[in-house]
């Protein structure tokens, strides 16, 4: 750059001429530093145009998962709305913010995450943080991977998790004690308490645990745990104020053995209850002398209101009473169906009120939450069945069901209900497994049963009224995979019962139908305890009118018990 200067030399002058030389230098200086500047500028590169100018409006967004069901979103170049054709759109966690339709946003469940908007090169143009709030509690189900193996625990040793009578009824049935009968590792356990939920129900069987969450983020941090292969929405409702534990309370007044219960050929012993034995000829093992001592019967249901205090039933011998239900942990506070329910099965009241099975002991369980229809309470119910596994019950009475729930995509359609996908079915599957005579009411729709009446171990019972005709409520239909339910029938309409309040009473469902079997069954069992249960299952459905051609809506139709005895006799 210097040959842009003829001379950068100063020239010698006089004495005389310095200040005209010293200007002179000076103004050459800024000069030559105005020309530096100049050089500096042209040595840098040619820079692009300034990028243009993209975002998403909005550029951040707060949804409530309750209210809001869909957002539009906009890129923007500069101030312009870039046409939707030139816009790629992607959520960073589909599970908290999907698009419901290219630039429509829908939120999916509570928590944070950006949605990017990008062209059509894939180049990120901007993107948009969004966070969803939900105002609801929840209930999940967590699907574990597997149950762990256990350091302490082995089937060769089950004394270390069941109990002798559910040792002896395995044993006598030839069933193997297996891996489904040991609990999920407590490891386990204490990895999901830690994330911040309350376990309310757990499944080794189906290797299941449910979760009440009051903080709905939680799922992504289950999910993210090694041994969780799913989480399920089972339970929703807006925040409330009261949870509690399960817990379980004692039968005060019950007789602390089974009664002796005497029945002649007199049927005015049994009061107005003889007709909900009547058809099915159950008079006939009572005065053979089987009323079901030393049979141990768990009735899971809604709830025993009362129970405790009933006059009607303070000579029963209950050896337990346990709530499943987290919001309800007292058995006997709420609902009085299943005092009804077991009234129908144990009532020991000569001249007032006999039941089916008036000297047997009964296990008193609730898994039905009376205040809504969700399908947390299939994981109550299965987590009951355990219970009364592991306690050693030989007959198991399950007067309730499940079809419609107000989740979506949890509902048991009929294509489901096989007997094998819906949860409670698979516990009533694995409860026969295990050597349990499960007796369930068919449902009272008039349409197809629902579960667990669709399980193949579940003996299903359609209730009729004293003329002996079957009620149009009462449920039938084939299964999908070809199977006629309900399996037999038994008095519903009209069924006598003991109320909360020490009444008898009538009552009218397959509710009141299956109780009245479940104590029958019982007694056969009880006179012939070398059978397995699905012998006792059989012969009860051999010795029923329709057995050679089962027809709907009977079923096999009316068990005789009387003939049940007698087959039984022949097949041991």
């Amino acid at each position: 750059m210097k040959n842009r200067f003829p001379d950068n030399n100063i020239v010698k002058t006089s004495a005389t001429g310095v200040s005209a030389k010293l200007g002179l230098w000076i103004i050459s200086c800024l000069f030559l530093l105005l020309c530096m500047t100049a050089c500096k500028k042209e040595k840098l590169p040619e820079t692009e145009p300034p990028a243009a100018n993209f975002s998403v409006s909005p550029s951040s967004i707060t949804l409530s998962l309750n209210d809001s069901y869909s957002i539009p979103l906009y890129v923007l170049k500069d101030k312009d709305t870039l046409p939707a054709s030139e816009v790629v759109w992607e959520s960073e966690n589909e599970q908290i913010v999907a698009f419901y339709s290219p630039g429509v946003i829908e939120a999916k469940w509570a928590g944070q995450t950006n949605v990017i908007a990008q062209g059509k090169d894939g180049k990120e143009l901007a993107r948009c943080v969004v966070t969803v709030t939900d105002s609801n509690i929840y209930k999940l189900r967590l699907i574990l991977k597997d149950k762990d193996k256990h350091a302490t625990l082995s089937v060769n040793n089950p004394s270390g998790f069941l109990s002798g009578r559910a040792i002896q009824r395995r044993q006598k049935q030839s069933i193997a004690v297996d891996e489904n009968d040991l609990p999920i590792a407590d490891e386990y356990l204490q990895e999901i308490a830690k994330i911040g939920g309350t376990i309310v129900a757990k499944s080794k069987w189906l290797k299941t645990v449910s979760v009440h969450v009051n903080d709905p983020t939680l799922l992504q941090k289950y999910k993210a745990l090694s041994f969780i292969a799913d989480a399920k929405i089972v339970w929703a409702k807006r925040k409330n104020a009261y949870q509690g534990p399960a817990g379980s309370w004692s039968f005060p007044g019950g007789n602390t053995a089974a009664p002796h219960i005497t029945i002649g050929s007199d049927n005015n012993v049994y009061g107005r209850a003889f007709e909900n034995i009547r058809q099915n000829k159950g008079n006939a093992l009572h005065q053979l002398g089987f009323k079901g001592r030393n049979m141990l019967i768990a009735v899971i249901d809604a709830g025993f209101k009362d129970a405790n205090k009933n006059t009607m039933l303070n000579n029963l011998h209950v050896v337990g009473a346990k709530s499943f239900i987290y919001e309800q942990p007292d058995p006997f506070f709420m609902d009085e169906h299943g005092g009804s329910v077991l009234s129908i099965i144990g009532g020991a009241k000569p001249a007032q009120y006999i039941g089916a099975a008036p000297e047997a002991s009964y296990l008193l369980l609730t898994s039905e939450d009376n205040t809504d229809e969700y399908p947390i309470e299939e994981d109550y119910y299965v987590n009951a069945l355990e219970y009364a596994d592991s306690a050693g019950v030989d007959v198991v009475n399950t007067s309730l069901g499940y079809k419609e729930f107000p989740l979506p995509g949890m509902t048991n359609t009929f294509e489901i209900l096989n007997g094998t996908t819906a949860h409670a079915s698979r516990g009533v599957s694995m409860a026969f497994s295990k050597g349990i005579l499960v007796v369930v009411s068919a449902g009272n729709d008039g349409s197809f049963v629902g579960s667990p009446a669709d399980s193949p171990g579940a003996l299903a019972v359609g209730m009729a009224n004293a003329a002996g005709s079957v009620i149009t409520a009462s449920s039938r239909g084939m299964t999908v995979d070809g199977r006629i339910k309900p399996d037999v029938i038994a008095m519903g309409a009209g069924a006598y019962r003991i109320n909360s309040a020490a009444n008898v009473v009538t009552g009218t469902g397959t509710s009141y139908a299956a109780p009245a079997m479940t104590g029958m069954a019982a007694c056969l069992w009880q006179a012939f305890p070398n059978l397995t249960n699905q012998q006792v299952r059989d012969i009860i459905r051999q010795s029923a009118d329709r057995y050679a051609s089962p027809t709907l809506p009977y079923g096999y139709g009316f068990p005789d018990m009387q003939k049940a005895y007698t087959l039984a006799q022949s097949l041991n």
